[in-house]
């Protein structure tokens, strides 16, 4: 019959088509296995960009979680590194503190022994009994130079002289040494006469250090001048 003609060809089309898809499914198959050749294992593989699974698109996806994962990382670190700062700020400044604290302490502590018996020996030195016979010591000493320019004029008592003002200048130094002790130090700073015994009595050090030094004589006559103190 003639109707049978459309009818073997859609069926040879539907064969054909049926051919061409089964094609098309095998080439996609094998597509798809060279890719895993390719990649391998994708532990990464559901992540994709806009719905498109494609390798290129999977690394794309990758390296943004990777960068900010990075960057998280990035930032903890900053933070740990912070609080690792600050601890240490924290930490030098208790050590400084301490430090400072018990310095302060130290410092206290000595001048509290050092200065323990400093009212003790105050009374005494300001005694009358004290300024009298340091009074006479000075009164000494004066008349000790004055001897040694009129007597010992061609140095035969030399010996004798120089004892006494090595005894005259070491009293001197004790004396200057107690009244910075008993009056330190602003009660000793204020007193004009007690910056005049200083300069006695280096000068008095210097004259036997080195007795040789040019104008040193001279000097040594402003130890006359304490006199005049009492």
């Amino acid at each position: 019959p003639r109707s049978s003609g459309p009818t073997r060809q859609a069926s040879m089309a539907a064969a054909v088509m049926a051919v061409m898809n089964t094609q098309k499914k095998r080439t996609r198959e094998r597509e798809q296995q060279k890719e895993h050749d390719v990649w391998g294992y994708n532990p990464f593989k559901d992540i994709h960009l806009s719905g498109s699974g494609s390798p290129v698109n999977q690394l794309a996806a990758v390296g943004g979680a990777v960068a900010a994962t990075a960057k998280d990382a990035t930032g903890a670190a900053a933070a740990v590194g912070g609080a690792v700062a600050a601890t240490a700020k924290d930490a030098t400044d208790t050590v400084t503190s301490t430090a400072t604290d018990a310095t302060a302490q130290v410092a206290d502590q000595a001048k509290k022994i050092l200065f323990k018996y400093q009212a003790s020996v105050a009374n005494v030195y300001d005694s009358e009994v004290c300024q009298v016979a340091i009074a006479f010591i000075i009164l000494a000493n004066f008349m000790a130079n004055a001897m040694d320019k009129q007597v010992n004029v061609y140095g035969e008592y030399q010996s004798q002289f120089h004892a006494m003002e090595i005894t005259f200048t070491v009293v001197f130094a004790i004396e200057l040494a107690v009244n910075m002790y008993c009056h330190w130090m602003t009660a000793f700073l204020n007193d004009k006469w007690n910056w005049f015994d200083f300069l006695i009595v280096v000068i008095s050090l210097l004259s036997l250090a080195t007795p040789n030094l040019p104008g040193i004589s001279i000097l040594r006559l402003l130890r006359a001048f304490r006199t005049f103190r009492y």
